[in-house]
């Protein structure tokens, strides 16, 4: 399962800015997005920043990649540099530093406490090539007018890691409370997910109706299987997503349909079939009575948010990408897990 690990900087917050732009984005691209508070902000020390890491990335592989700002980028690091890992699927660090600008110490109140909170992270050494072992996909991205950090330190993270260096105009340090998206980071992320792989499962594209009622979800499940899942199934030749889907609905509720807008596409291992399944998601509304009279459905159904009390049991591409996603935007009411 694709899964993203967001570590937010010294003294921020992840729900604010372009943490939160990111983690929707992609949620819409099939992701889990893991978006923890790090502890005591305001005064990061290293230890406590890589055992949180640790928890809350224990379950990280090949499928995982990690997206850091300013001191998380370090926390990142030092995490990987002592992980057990074997290998991330990429890094992604967003105004990354190994030292400070001597301005960041400028201010007469705060500055040496700065200094202070800053030292061991500048000070301890950090072995780049545990974590070059681990990815060979590292992206940096800095601004030519950070505040706080130096361009001199992308050229530490090209030469230890070999990283795709980008340097943008006028961004500062990217912090949460000025900055609401990142779009080079986005389409960086993108890039490294649509590289193909020449031992890749096979991909069955399949398009999806997600019709929402009284805020509940309607599902289908087919005969023989316990799990449940969208209306919808395979467009076939020549068709656009939006007619199979309209065509399927037909076939297998015989109800018009009105499409609202695309959901967005996820990836995931198939539940029955050894390949890999891209969901595509619409929303979509139903007008008529729902007649099920397909031969391969045997259930069709509004589900509730209590859904697993009820013995009923989602895919995940559905129950951990989708939902939420329907969640955040506001569609369900439901409590996010």
């Amino acid at each position: 399962m694709k899964t993203a690990i967001i570590i937010h900087g010294w003294d921020g917050k992840p729900e604010l800015g372009w943490f939160v732009w990111l983690e929707k984005e992609l949620v819409k691209r099939g992701y889990i997005v893991i978006k923890p508070n790090m502890p005591n902000p305001e005064e990061p020390k290293i230890s406590a920043w890589v055992k949180k890491i640790a928890e809350i990335a224990k379950d990280a592989n090949e499928e995982t990649i990690f997206i850091a700002h300013s001191i998380g980028c370090q926390a990142t690091l030092r995490f990987l540099e002592k992980s057990k890992l074997k290998k991330i699927k990429g890094l992604f660090l967003v105004a990354g530093w190994m030292d400070l600008l001597e301005e960041t110490y400028a201010d007469q109140e705060s500055g040496e406490e700065s200094r202070k909170i800053a030292k061991p992270w500048i000070t301890t050494k950090i072995d780049f090539g545990k974590i070059k072992s681990k990815t060979n996909n590292v992206v940096y991205i800095g601004s030519d007018n950070d505040p706080f950090v130096s361009v001199e330190n992308s050229k530490r993270f090209k030469k230890e890691l070999g990283a795709k260096i980008i340097i943008e105009h006028n961004k500062l340090h990217y912090e949460e409370d000025r900055t609401e998206e990142i779009p080079v980071l986005l389409d960086e992320i993108e890039k490294l997910s649509n590289q193909s792989k020449s031992n890749s499962l096979p991909v069955i594209h399949k398009v999806i109706a997600i019709v929402i009622k009284n805020d509940e979800l309607l599902m289908v499940r087919k005969k023989g299987k316990d799990i449940w899942t969208g209306l919808g199934g395979k467009p076939e030749a020549g068709e656009t997503e939006e007619e199979a889907l309209l065509r399927e609905i037909d076939e297998e509720v015989h109800c018009d349909a009105k499409i609202i807008r695309k959901l967005g596409d996820t990836e995931s291992k198939a539940v029955f079939d050894d390949a890999i399944v891209k969901l595509s998601a619409y929303l979509v509304e139903l007008h008529g009575e729902i007649k099920l009279d397909d031969p391969e459905l045997e259930e069709c159904r509004f589900i509730p948010e209590n859904y697993k009390a009820l013995g009923i049991k989602l895919p995940p591409s559905i129950e951990e990408q989708r939902i939420p996603q329907l969640i955040d935007e506001g569609l369900l009411k439901w409590k996010r897990k």
